[in-house]
C-alpha cells in the first residue's frame, strides 16, 4: 500500500527508485529513473513561459 502511494508522485518515485537501487536492484535503471523524475520536477517548477511578448 505504501508503493502505491508514494508511486502518485514525482518525489515518492525517486524514493522508491533510491530505495530499490540501494538494495541491490538494477543501478542503471534506477539512476535513469531518478534522472527523469528530476527532469519531470524541474520542468514543473520552471515558471510557465509567456505566450505574449511584455510591453
Amino acid at each position: 500500500m505504501m508503493k502505491l502511494i508514494l508511486a502518485e508522485s514525482v518525489l515518492g518515485r525517486i524514493l522508491l527508485h533510491l530505495g530499490c537501487a540501494l538494495r541491490g536492484g538494477k543501478v542503471r535503471f534506477h539512476l535513469a529513473g531518478i534522472r527523469r523524475e528530476l527532469g519531470r520536477l524541474a520542468a514543473a517548477c520552471r515558471p510557465a513561459r509567456r505566450l505574449t511578448k511584455p510591453r
